[in-house]
């Protein structure tokens, strides 16, 4: 990804947002926790995401997730990574949670 499409497009959620309220306007219907539902994440699980954004997916499925899950938060925007570890770890639901930029 070119330099100024990381620091323009993706320096924080700002922009992520505005093109994630036009799919829940006109896109598909299906949800996060539906995508969750997919996922089958067994208990004691340790998951790695890559691409985290801002974090949304994980507050927005938690109930659909066992508590004891290890998550590791990875995105290339340092905002991106900021914002998913305040996000998630704010949330208290689990212990082990990390966030790096790629």
């Amino acid at each position: 990804m070119p330099v100024e499409m990381k620091d323009d497009q993706y320096r924080d959620s700002t922009k992520l947002m505005a093109r994630m309220v036009l799919h829940i306007k006109y896109g598909q219907k299906t949800t996060l926790p539906d995508l969750a539902d997919l996922l089958r994440i067994k208990p004691g699980a340790r998951i790695l995401d890559v691409g985290c954004g801002a974090g949304w997916f994980w507050t927005r499925a938690a109930a659909k997730f066992p508590d004891d899950i290890s998550l590791v938060l990875t995105d290339i925007s340092p905002g991106m990574v900021e914002e998913a570890s305040l996000r998630v770890s704010g949330m208290g639901r689990w212990r082990d949670v990390c966030a790096e930029v790629a």
